[in-house]
């Protein structure tokens, strides 16, 4: 028998012979936009979009260096030579900065259409997007005034200590007319006065003026006379008949008639008979919904219910009734 001889072929098995890839070399692009980095920061070529861009921004900033690079190739992009780093873009074409630069105005929140805002801060929607608050908030979410108070003139800092005091805009007849009023009666405002005494609400709204909601409100409540020592009984007693004809309307109509009514609507009987009974008076009997709801428990004490259901006005009841037959009178 003949013997059987194996062979061994050895084999050398090269691994990774494909070459290393080449880096690119990066080209050299001189920033135009009032750079402040590293020359090693890679830059970016101009393209059509981020050339309009720029040239809008540069005449919003009057910035004849970088408008004039851009003319002197006229319709054409910028060469290799010139481009710009990504954190430059964004600063020098941020909305909001441009925003202020070019005094644009604001519009008010109820005329302005809700627009999706992109992420992007540039400036390639400025003209599109208008803002539709006077707030502003600073990198740490704090609030900035971007306008003075036309009451008090100054830029208040907020109680919560999240920046300026946020400013309201005068758009209703009945913010006018508080302003156009006090700015006659108190020389407490003298820059109020200078603005807005002598002319009509409708002027007021035009010039578009703004106010924290604290310096309103101090000036609204200045609208109802302050009564002096001698009238303060005169007035107490206008407030107790006043109190006494709602609490006659609330006894016939859920004491006795077992309705259930909203606590608004209480409000605004009391509102109404307060109105008759100031007649030619000067002072006008007023109480906040709070204080009204407040005396008719004192008053009518277990008597009546109060239920705020999830959605619409508090409901006042008769609290003798059985909560099955409440919850069908109010289906």
């Amino acid at each position: 028998m003949s013997k059987k001889t194996k062979t061994t072929i050895s084999l050398d098995v090269k691994l990774n012979l494909t070459p290393p890839k080449r880096k690119k070399k990066l080209l050299k692009r001189k920033c135009i936009l009032k750079c402040k980095l590293e020359k090693d920061e890679p830059s970016i070529r101009f393209s059509k979009k981020s050339r309009e861009v720029v040239y809008r921004a540069a005449q919003l900033r009057n910035d004849d260096t970088v408008i004039a690079i851009l003319d002197s190739f006229g319709e054409e992009l910028p060469s290799v030579d010139y481009g710009y780093h990504r954190k430059c873009y964004q600063k020098y074409t941020n909305k909001r900065l441009l925003e202020k630069l070019n005094e644009e105005v604001i519009e008010p929140e109820e005329t302005v259409q809700t627009v999706e805002l992109e992420a992007s801060t540039s400036a390639e929607s400025i003209l599109q997007t208008p803002r539709t608050s006077s707030r502003k908030r600073g990198r740490q979410g704090k609030i900035l005034a971007d306008h003075e108070c036309c009451i008090c003139g100054t830029k208040k800092t907020a109680r919560t200590g999240s920046g300026y005091e946020p400013l309201r805009k005068c758009v209703t007849e009945n913010g006018a007319e508080t302003l156009m009023q006090q700015a006659e009666k108190d020389d407490e405002y003298p820059s109020l006065r200078a603005e807005v005494a002598g002319v009509d609400w409708q002027t007021i709204i035009a010039r578009e003026y703004y106010y924290h909601k604290s310096c309103y409100k101090k000036l609204a409540k200045k609208r109802v006379p302050n009564a002096d020592a001698d009238n303060a009984d005169a007035d107490n007693a206008d407030e107790d008949l006043v109190f006494h004809e709602v609490t006659r309307h609330i006894a016939e109509k859920v004491i006795d008639g077992c309705e259930v009514v909203r606590v608004s609507d209480i409000s605004k009987i009391f509102s109404e008979i307060a109105d008759r009974f100031s007649g030619d008076k000067d002072s006008v009997v007023l109480m906040t919904a709070q204080k009204l709801k407040e005396k008719i428990q004192n008053y009518f004490g277990e008597r009546v219910g109060f239920w705020r259901p999830s959605y619409g006005s508090e409901l006042m009841f008769n609290n003798n009734i059985e909560k099955g037959k409440l919850v069908e009178m109010t289906v």
